[in-house]
């Protein structure tokens, strides 16, 4: 990313940028008011960053699931913040896998 973006990194900096402004005009013959934009260059501070990419949610297959409710059928992830509503008709709970009964695919 570094070598096409030629901005700085980690740092603040002034920067000019193109704000809309409505601006009200008023036509003499009519009497009417119209609203006209118009673009006005603004200066603000700015900095860019790097984030770290970092995986919100596990793959399936690689979630080790728990029973967070047993009355609501609330199961969630010890690894991701993943939380997921499994009722007995249509999943079975092994090994903290989550195992869907007609496809048998793996949550």
């Amino acid at each position: 990313m570094s070598d096409k973006f030629d901005k700085p990194l980690n740092e603040w900096i002034d920067e000019t940028v193109m704000v809309r402004e409505v601006e009200p005009e008023v036509n003499k013959k009519t009497g009417k008011v119209k609203l006209v934009y118009k673009d006005v260059p603004y200066q603000q501070k700015t900095m860019y960053v790097q984030p770290i990419t970092q995986n919100v949610k596990c793959e399936d297959g690689q979630h080790n699931w728990y029973c967070e409710d047993k009355h609501k059928y609330l199961f969630s992830c010890t690894k991701c913040p993943y939380k997921m509503q499994a009722y007995p008709t249509t999943y079975r709970f092994e090994n903290g896998h989550l195992i869907h009964k007609y496809t048998s695919r793996v949550i």
